[in-house]
């Protein structure tokens, strides 16, 4: 590992690369410079107030600089808001302990703590619930390494349900040990898939502020350990007919399968213009090899492969988009491809991905899909599709599709029904492969012979603490 650490330090030095850590470091060390008051004054200056929000999630060298700069008598105040039964970024240096030295030196010096004890986006069962599995009990703490949960929130009553189901409820997967874990992961998907078809079917009435919403299936959002898990899930509720959007790390107009659909869609617009045909043909949706690209570029209509096109675009200018991009998909093999050809699931699942967020705006308008949807969603050209974060962010939550995610992407996020997909390796349970569910509230675990239950919520006492300003 030295060497290794060598190597890119020494990298980064030659092509003056900086990374986070180093921006940090940079910054620590000019503070303890010989120039230290002056940076610490200019910083001042410039941002006299600070408020610092999910605190707990701090390490070390991010508070010594915060110190050093506005625990001092010219600041004009410094606020630090968290909670530290969220620390969840442990991985990449965060340090729970930091976050609680900070706030008893900040008390030490005069801060005013702050509970925030009131929980407006929960249902009053649902905080009771969530309290009650925190505050947890001697024999089966909840909470460990010394957080303590001191002051449980309560609701504030802006949130309401009908919904006489548990607020909280289990889901244990069980399995003979080694080799189960395909099992595991296709039980908890199908009880999830048959969770939401039942909520679909028969949804509770809830209201916010006085205001009931109807159902949506984009008020329900999955959560899960993984990028892969949250392609499994999405693979497996597509099967039950139920949309899904995949919220991923990456931009999904950014990916290769947002390219080659790009490509597709432009030749069906313009099914006799060359080069659009060229580039649709070297896709997965028809791998044409490169020796044989312009024989099939200049072939007649009636090829099988122009005569497709050609049947494709006269979908197109009916308007009958759902058709055509199943047509597309099926009359391809799109599917078989991808799995040869590079992207397996993930290419079908982002494929997918990518018509349902095109049939959305297309259904309401009947826009001309082929032609005006990737320039009114940003796109520079059909070849190169992109789109800003913010329309990509509005087509997923206009669109009536479950979300999913990872919890590390859905930190700060909410929604109505959170299903949560935490599938555990099969050596971590034993017993009969089986699946059970009983509720909205998701919780993968191993059996006992008592339910344990975990949920992922927004009730929580966060605490804000600030110094007397002067």
């Amino acid at each position: 590992m030295p060497p290794l650490i060598a190597r890119i330090v020494a990298d980064k030095a030659e092509h003056g690369l900086f990374d986070y850590d180093d921006m940090l470091q940079l910054v620590w060390r000019a503070l303890r410079g010989p120039r230290k008051d002056e940076l610490a004054a200019r910083l001042r200056t410039r941002t006299p107030w600070v408020m610092i929000d999910e605190f707990q999630d701090t390490d070390p060298v991010q508070w010594n600089i915060f110190r050093s700069v506005w625990m001092h008598p010219d600041a004009r105040g410094l606020t630090i808001v968290g909670d530290p039964k969220q620390a969840i970024y442990s991985f990449r240096g965060a340090d729970v302990a930091t976050y609680a030295a900070a706030r008893e030196e900040m008390l030490r010096a005069g801060a005013v703590r702050v509970p925030l004890a009131v929980n407006r986006r929960s249902t009053e069962p649902l905080v009771a619930a969530v309290n009650q599995i925190l505050i947890g009990n001697f024999a089966m703490p909840m909470l460990d390494r010394g957080i303590t949960y001191d002051e449980p929130v309560e609701a504030s009553g802006d949130v309401a349900c009908d919904d006489v189901r548990p607020p909280v409820t289990v889901f244990v997967l069980q399995s003979s040990g080694r080799g189960q874990l395909e099992a595991n992961r296709a039980a908890l998907a199908g009880a999830i898939g048959e969770s939401i078809e039942a909520l679909r079917a028969a949804p509770p009435r809830w209201s916010i502020r006085g205001v009931t919403p109807d159902f949506a299936l984009g008020q329900v959002m999955v959560l899960t350990r993984t990028n892969r898990d949250s392609t499994e899930i999405a693979a497996a509720l597509r099967t039950r007919g139920l949309p899904c959007a995949l919220v991923e790390p990456e931009k999904l107009f950014d990916t290769r399968e947002a390219s080659e659909l790009a490509a597709v869609l432009a030749t069906i617009a313009a099914p006799r213009d060359r080069s659009a045909r060229m580039r649709a043909l070297r896709t997965r949706f028809f791998d044409v090899p490169w020796g044989e690209l312009m024989q099939v570029v200049d072939a007649p209509d009636h090829h099988p492969l122009i005569a497709r096109i050609f049947d494709w675009a006269q979908l197109a200018s009916r308007r009958a988009y759902e058709t055509l991009f199943r047509r597309i998909v099926e009359d391809s093999r799109f599917a078989e491809r991808a799995l040869v050809l590079g992207g397996g699931e993930r290419a079908v699942t982002n494929t997918w991905h990518l018509i349902e967020l095109l049939l959305a705006p297309s259904c309401r308008g009947r826009a001309a899909i082929c032609t005006s949807w990737w320039s009114s969603c940003g796109a520079g050209s059909p070849t190169t599709p992109g789109i800003p974060t913010s329309a990509t962010s509005s087509a997923e939550t206009d669109a009536d599709a479950v979300r999913i995610l990872t919890i590390h992407k859905a930190k700060g996020l909410e929604a109505p029904y959170v299903p949560l997909s935490v599938a555990p390796p099969a050596s971590q349970v034993a017993g009969p492969p089986a699946a059970r569910w009983c509720g909205r509230a998701v919780v993968v675990g191993r059996p006992t012979t008592r339910r344990r239950s975990c949920s992922r919520t927004r009730s929580r006492p966060r605490t804000s603490a600030s110094p007397t300003s002067r």
